[in-house]
C-alpha cells in the first residue's frame, strides 16, 4: 500500500448483513435472546472502529438505538433507520431487509426515498442517504435497494429485460441524486459511498448496466471476496439466499486497500470493511482559510474585519496632500498668468504706467517722458523676461509632477490594498448571506420533498382502503346473487313438488 499523505482523512465504513431476527410489532420490547444478540453484534464491530456502519435487518429503530448504547464508550448515533413496504395496513409486506445507518458524528442530513417517488419505476423498496461533516469534506453514505424480484408472498412478477431496466434508471438517479446533494454545499468538497445490492461477479470482472452507469458518473467500485467469508446459514431457509451489500462505489475518495471481509461463527454473512481516503477531493482553499478548525456543518463565509480609525486616517491624510498639492500648482498658475508669460507674444509693446506707484515718477522721469511707450527697444528684455518666467513656471510644474508622482508610487499602492481589502470583505459577506440562504432553500425543498411524499403515502392508503372495500362489496354481491340463486331454486322445486305430488 503506497504511504498516504499528511493531509488524508481517512474514514472506515462498515457494512454487515444480520440475521437471527424476527420483525414483531413496532416498539415491541426485546427479548432476552435478541438483547443477546445485539451484544454479539456489537462485541464483534467495536474492534473495527468504524466511523459509518451499514446494517441490513435491525427490525425497528429501539433495536438500533439499544445497540448504540452496547458500543459504549464509544459513541454511536442512529443516523437513520427505515423498511420498505409494499401495500399499507395489515396486508403490507417488508421489501428488502430494513436499513439502519450508525455514526460517531451527528448527520446534517439523513432521508429515504422510495423508488415509485422517482414517477418512473413503479417498483417497491427505494434507497437511504445520510451525510456527515468530515474535517473540511463533507461524506454522504446511500444505502439502495434496487428493483427486484418481489416476494413469494407478493403476486408480482417482471421481464427480466424490464428489470434491468429499471435497475438502471435506479443508478441513473441515485448519480442524479448525488450530483445535486453535491451542488446544495457549494462551500464544501463532498464524497459520496454507495452500498447496495448490485450485481457483480469479481473472479469475472463483470458487472450489470447499473454498475456500469455509476462507474460513468464518476464512481469507483470496490468488489468484497464473499465467497470466503460467508458461513452457511443456520437453517435451510437461507440456503439460496444471497447477501444484499455486494458492491461498494466511492466517489471523490479513493479505497485505500482492498475490502476487508471478517467472518463470523454465528453469524451466516461476515463483516465487510472499508478504508476510504477523502483527500482525494481536496477542500476550497478558501474554506480552508476561512475555518482551519473544520466545519461541523456547511462552512461558513468569513468576514474580514478592518480598522476604521486607520481607514479615516489614511483618506484624510491623502485628501490633506491632494489638498496641498492642487493649492500649490494654483499659485503658480496664478503667478504665472498674472507676469504675463502665458499667451504673450515677444514682440508686443509694453506700456508702463508708474503714475499710480507713489515715488515711481521721480525714479523713471529722467529715463522717459511720461506714459511714453516702448515697443522697440524693450523687446529683447521683454524676451528675456518671460524666457526666465517661463523656465520657472515649467521647473515649478516640474516640481508639481514629481510631487503627484511621489504620491502615486507611495500612496497608491496602499490606497489599492485598503479599497481591495474593503471590497474583499463585502463579497464576503455577500457569499455568507448567499449560502446562507441556499442552506435555508435546501431545507426547504427537502421538507416539501418529505411532504409530498406524505401526502402520496395517505393518497396510496385511501386508494389501497378504498380498492378493499371495492373488493369486500363485490364478495357481498356476489354472496347475495348466490342466496338469490338458491332460493330460486328451492322456489322451483318447492312448486314442483306441489303440481306433482
Amino acid at each position: 500500500m503506497a504511504p498516504l499523505p499528511l493531509c488524508a482523512q481517512l474514514v472506515r465504513v462498515a457494512t454487515w448483513e444480520l440475521d437471527g431476527f424476527e420483525a414483531g410489532a413496532p416498539d415491541q420490547p426485546a427479548s432476552e435472546a435478541d438483547v443477546k444478540r445485539l451484544r454479539q453484534i456489537a462485541f464483534n464491530l467495536k474492534p473495527l472502529d468504524a466511523e459509518v456502519i451499514v446494517l441490513h435487518g435491525l427490525p425497528d429503530r429501539q433495536f438500533a438505538k439499544r445497540l448504540a448504547g452496547f458500543f459504549k464508550p464509544a459513541t454511536y448515533h442512529v443516523a437513520h433507520h427505515s423498511v420498505f413496504k409494499r401495500g399499507f395496513g395489515s396486508n403490507a409486506v417488508v421489501v428488502g431487509p430494513p436499513i439502519t445507518i450508525l455514526s460517531k458524528k451527528q448527520p446534517f442530513m439523513a432521508r429515504s426515498m422510495e423508488w415509485k417517488a422517482t414517477g418512473q419505476i413503479d417498483f417497491p423498496a427505494g434507497f437511504a442517504f445520510a451525510g456527515f461533516p468530515s474535517a473540511t469534506n463533507s461524506f454522504c453514505v446511500y444505502v439502495a435497494h434496487l428493483p427486484a424480484d418481489a416476494p413469494s408472498n407478493v403476486q408480482t412478477s417482471a421481464d427480466p429485460q424490464v428489470l434491468a431496466r429499471k435497475r438502471e434508471l435506479a443508478a441513473q438517479y441515485l448519480a442524479h441524486h448525488a450530483n445535486w446533494l453535491g451542488s446544495t454545499l457549494t462551500n464544501q468538497a463532498t464524497s459520496f459511498f454507495i452500498a447496495g445490492d448490485f450485481l457483480s461477479d469479481p473472479k469475472a470482472a463483470r458487472a450489470e448496466g447499473a454498475v456500469r452507469i455509476l462507474q460513468q458518473a464518476g464512481f469507483r467500485s470496490a468488489t468484497p471476496n464473499l465467497s470466503r467469508g460467508r458461513r452457511p446459514p443456520v437453517s435451510d431457509e437461507g440456503v439460496d439466499s444471497q447477501p444484499a451489500l455486494t458492491v461498494c462505489l466511492a466517489r471523490n475518495a479513493d479505497f485505500v486497500s482492498a475490502p476487508q471481509v471478517l467472518s463470523r461463527k454465528t453469524f451466516a454473512h461476515p463483516i465487510v470493511a472499508y478504508d476510504l481516503n477523502l483527500s482525494a477531493s481536496v477542500a476550497p482553499i478558501a474554506a480552508a482559510v476561512s475555518n482551519p478548525q473544520g466545519p461541523s456543518g456547511p462552512v461558513a463565509a468569513r468576514v474580514v474585519a478592518l480598522d476604521e480609525g486607520i481607514i479615516w486616517l489614511w483618506v484624510g491624510g491623502i485628501g490633506a496632500l491632494s489638498m496641498t498639492i492642487l493649492f500649490a500648482v494654483w499659485l503658480i498658475r496664478r503667478a504665472a498668468v498674472t507676469s504675463g508669460v502665458f499667451g504673450r507674444r515677444a514682440n508686443d509693446a509694453v506700456d508702463f504706467d508708474m503714475g499710480a506707484f507713489p515715488g515711481a515718477s521721480g525714479r523713471h522721469s529722467s529715463s522717459r517722458p511720461e506714459a511714453e511707450s516702448f515697443s522697440g527697444s524693450t523687446t529683447d528684455a521683454a524676451s528675456e523676461q518671460a524666457i526666465l518666467w517661463r523656465t520657472r513656471a515649467m521647473r515649478a510644474e516640474d516640481r508639481a509632477n514629481q510631487a503627484a508622482a511621489v504620491m502615486r508610487s507611495g500612496l497608491m499602492p496602499h490606497l489599492g490594498r485598503l479599497m481591495r481589502e474593503r471590497l474583499i470583505a463585502w463579497l464576503s459577506s455577500q457569499r455568507g448571506q448567499l449560502l446562507t440562504s441556499q442552506e435555508v432553500g435546501t431545507e426547504q425543498v427537502l421538507e416539501l420533498e418529505e411532504r409530498l411524499q406524505r401526502i402520496q403515502t395517505q393518497f396510496q392508503e385511501r386508494m389501497q382502503t378504498r380498492e378493499e372495500r371495492i373488493s369486500e362489496l363485490e364478495q357481498e354481491i356476489l354472496a347475495k346473487e348466490k342466496i338469490i340463486r338458491e332460493l330460486l331454486r328451492a322456489q322451483v322445486r318447492l312448486a314442483n313438488h306441489t303440481t306433482n305430488p
